[in-house]
């Protein structure tokens, strides 16, 4: 099941955008801009990877419990930028890492939830939760 269809899409803008320190006011990074028309294609590639993402729950928990695991191991590189970028303590930001990883794996861990019914009869029901 293709999740998705990894590549980068640069903005067409010639100058970037800066990324502020808010506590300094100074920039100490740039992002492409994007602009309404190239984003076409992202939603697009998006639409395609979401009817694989929705009927097949093993990989998409396997999915979630990589990101949730990149997200730990990354978790001092992104609280350190967490606070760059907004200006939060960097508690905080560390608090916001742990979140976001067990939000991930709680979510990772209700994809493959099925619940089957029996009531006596020669039928099999079940009781599927899947993402819209």
């Amino acid at each position: 099941m293709p999740t998705h269809e990894p590549r980068s899409v640069p903005g067409r803008r010639t100058v970037p955008f800066s990324v502020v320190d808010p506590a300094t006011g100074e920039p100490f990074d740039e992002a492409p801009d994007q602009q309404p028309g190239e984003l076409d294609d992202v939603i697009a590639r998006a639409q395609r990877a979401w009817h694989g993402w929705r009927e097949d729950p093993a990989a998409r928990t396997v999915a979630m419990h990589a990101a949730a695991d990149a997200v730990e191991t990354a978790g001092d590189d992104l609280a350190r930028l967490l606070t760059r970028e907004q200006g939060k303590p960097l508690a905080e930001s560390y608090a916001e890492v742990a979140r976001t990883a067990a939000r991930l794996r709680y979510f990772a861990d209700l994809a493959p939830r099925t619940r089957r019914i029996d009531d006596g009869r020669p039928v099999r029901s079940e009781i599927r939760w899947r993402p819209l």
